[in-house]
């Protein structure tokens, strides 16, 4: 699923300390980017299994999952697992791109504090980042479709029963 297309940032020496942050700070804005397509998705998913025309939303199934209350994109994505059946390329994807967010996050500077320090190691730091960022890129794309599809599956359901129920109250 890795996509092959090449990131140009423009303005930059091509491997000192400003072009690693800069490329650093790209995956940061990738994560969250793949955060809101989970948000997305969760909401889509609520708004599918509850029909608005049942109201109020109960505290239950899909609802109960409190987007980013004080949950993480782990707990979040493993809350989803317990109400949706994830195709397992994109399970593998999302957790890959959990395990490199989680790392990017926490560990990515200290695990790789040497390679600051000279011109190949900056270059294979950035290399990994745009690895990376495709990872987080992929992953969030793979939501949005999805969630796109089931967006349109259930508007597909909802005019057909709503056609239906049209043709019983006609008869």
């Amino acid at each position: 699923m890795e996509d092959e297309k090449t990131i140009i940032l423009p303005d930059t020496p091509p491997f000192d300390e400003l072009a690693v942050t800069t490329w650093f700070g790209m995956a940061v804005l990738s994560a969250q980017s793949l955060e809101e397509a989970l948000e997305t998705f969760v909401v889509v998913l609520r708004f599918v299994e509850w029909p608005s025309s049942l109201t109020p939303l109960p505290e239950i199934g899909l609802a109960s999952i409190q987007v980013w209350d004080k949950k993480t994109m782990g707990r979040v994505l493993s809350d989803v697992k317990k109400f949706y059946n994830l195709d397992p390329l994109l399970d593998n994807l999302l957790m890959t791109a959990l395990a490199k967010r989680n790392h990017l996050i926490h560990k990515f500077k200290r695990s790789n504090r040497t390679k600051w320090n000279d011109e190949k190691g900056r270059a294979e730091l950035i290399d990994e980042l745009q690895t990376i960022i495709r990872i987080f890129h992929n992953a969030a794309d793979a939501l949005f479709v999805l969630s796109n599809g089931l967006m349109q599956s259930f508007e597909i359901a909802k005019k057909s029963s709503s056609r239906r129920n049209n043709k019983i109250k006609s008869n």
